[in-house]
């Protein structure tokens, strides 16, 4: 962690990396933090384990890293040409999704709701069947054992032949 750069450096890809975990209390907070290439960064983290091995949420940490990958030459293989084929917009972190309190690229494609806009008559789906819920077009039938009824391929699963009163 002494040789690591302290800021990010412009040229290559690298990852950022709290020194004290965030698990132990760690903040990404100037001092904390050290950027390490890929294969730095997959050691750093076996050897955190190894340090703490008790500790679960730096175990899964190191588990999450090594889930696909087969050591650390191949993580780093794997997370340059994803940093390659995936540029970075603005507010992404490095695993590629957002940090919490940006705003996403497209959110202006989504609407913002308020509570109480889309109760009653002002939801969208207001006097609409749910086909989900509804019949589905569906005939209905009756379990000649049971004398339950419903739907004809949910009846068929669990009654007729396959009744629990039926006795056999």
């Amino acid at each position: 962690m002494e040789r690591a750069p302290k800021v990010k450096p412009k040229e290559g890809y690298f990852e950022r990396h709290r020194i004290v975990p965030g698990c132990m209390g760690g903040k990404y907070v100037t001092g904390n933090i050290v950027w390490l290439i890929p294969e730095e960064h997959y050691v750093a983290h076996q050897l955190l384990v190894k340090m703490h091995p008790g500790n679960r949420d730096l175990i899964y940490a190191a588990h999450m890293m090594g889930q696909t990958r087969k050591g650390n030459k191949t993580y780093g293989w794997l997370r340059r040409l994803f940093s390659e084929n995936n540029p970075m917009q603005p507010g992404m972190t490095n695993s590629g999704s957002f940090k919490p309190g940006k705003d996403h690229p497209h959110k202006s494609n989504y609407k913002s709701f308020k509570p109480g806009e889309q109760s009653g008559e002002k939801n969208y789906m207001f006097g609409k069947k749910n086909l989900a819920i509804s019949e589905r077009n569906q005939s209905k039938v009756d379990c000649p054992y049971c004398e339950k009824s419903g739907g004809s391929t949910i009846m068929n699963r669990w009654h007729f032949e396959n009744c629990k009163e039926r006795g056999i």
